[in-house]
């Protein structure tokens, strides 16, 4: 990104340092972007989720706190550049307002909602760590789903609603905190219109 005859570089740091340490002589690919520096953020953002490798939810996550911490970008804006869902975002701010300053120390989003919540934190050396023990969690809990209802609940969500209501009881409201970061605003308006329909 260039702001008169200075260029900034928006993303792409680490990419940057292992060029410089590789002793790379020739020139670095780089996508120039002409406008302020908050759009360039943005934009960086749009780019890196619609990548082959597209972001990680958790990837998606930081970035969208990152962009809350700035403090310079609308909800929707957020959300469609990190995407996730406006919720999440409101979510986050709420946080932020919570931690105050505070919030400044944690680049990581499940950090700072764990510290926020008042929750201790857990026992994983870094997010990575957290995010492997995560997925291999979730994906046995899935298939073990899969094999005991075998689409039961995936053609009928108000039973499955309804089952994990009774399940969760009190508990509920977490797991539709936990919920909101998976489903983004734009399906839930579409449901919506397809529910009006009837």
């Amino acid at each position: 990104m260039g702001g008169g005859d200075t260029a900034y570089l928006v993303d792409g740091h680490h990419r940057r340092e292992a060029y410089l340490n590789a002793k790379v002589t020739q020139p670095i690919p780089v996508t120039y972007f002409t406008g302020s520096v908050e759009e360039a953020v943005l934009e960086a953002g749009r780019a890196n989720s619609k990548a082959k490798q597209p972001m990680t939810n958790t990837e998606r996550q930081d970035f969208a706190w990152r962009l809350v911490r700035l403090g310079s970008y609308t909800r929707n804006q957020v959300a469609e550049a990190a995407g996730v869902s406006v919720r999440q975002v409101a979510t986050m701010r709420e946080v932020l307002k919570q931690l105050g300053e505070d919030a400044f120390e944690y680049e990581s989003w499940w950090k700072a909602r764990t510290v926020a919540s008042g929750r201790e934190s857990s026992s994983f050396d870094s997010d990575e760590e957290r995010e492997e023990w995560l997925e291999a969690w979730d994906s046995d809990l899935a298939s073990r789903m899969r094999k005991e209802f075998t689409g039961k609940l995936i053609a009928n969500p108000e039973l499955a609603a309804r089952a994990l209501n009774i399940y969760f009881g009190r508990k509920l409201p977490d797991l539709f905190s936990e919920l909101r970061q998976y489903v983004s605003e734009g399906d839930t308006q579409e449901q919506a219109d397809e529910n009006d329909d009837f």
